[in-house]
C-alpha cells in the first residue's frame, strides 16, 4: 500500500473519526457551558476516558443551548399552560334591596 493509495475503508474511518471529533468537541462545549470550567478541566484530567465518552454522548444526544433556554424561559411551558382550564365555582350571592 502506497501513501497515496486510499481505499474505501480508509475514507470511512476518516469520516467517522471527523464526525466523532466534532460531536466530542460539541459535547465539551456544552460541558463547559453548563458547569464550572475549572471543574470540567479537572474532570477531564482525572477521568479522561469517561469524560470523553460523556462529552461524545452529550454532543450526540444533549439539548442545544437554544432548547435549554427556551424551556427555562417558559416558552415550552406556555403551551402546556394553555391547555389548563381553571376550575370555576359558582357563587350564589344574595341581593338585598
Amino acid at each position: 500500500m502506497d501513501i497515496g493509495d486510499l481505499t474505501f475503508s480508509h475514507i470511512m474511518v476518516l469520516i467517522i473519526s471527523i464526525l466523532a471529533g466534532y460531536l466530542a468537541l460539541r459535547g465539551i462545549g456544552q460541558l463547559l457551558n453548563r458547569y464550572n470550567p475549572i471543574l470540567v478541566i479537572i474532570y477531564f484530567y482525572f477521568f479522561s476516558s469517561i469524560a470523553i465518552s460523556h462529552a461524545l454522548l452529550l454532543g450526540t444526544f444533549g439539548k442545544s443551548r437554544d432548547v435549554r433556554t427556551a424551556s427555562g424561559n417558559g416558552i415550552l411551558k406556555l403551551s402546556c399552560d394553555s391547555l389548563f382550564v381553571p376550575y370555576q365555582t359558582k357563587k350564589h350571592s344574595m341581593i338585598l334591596v
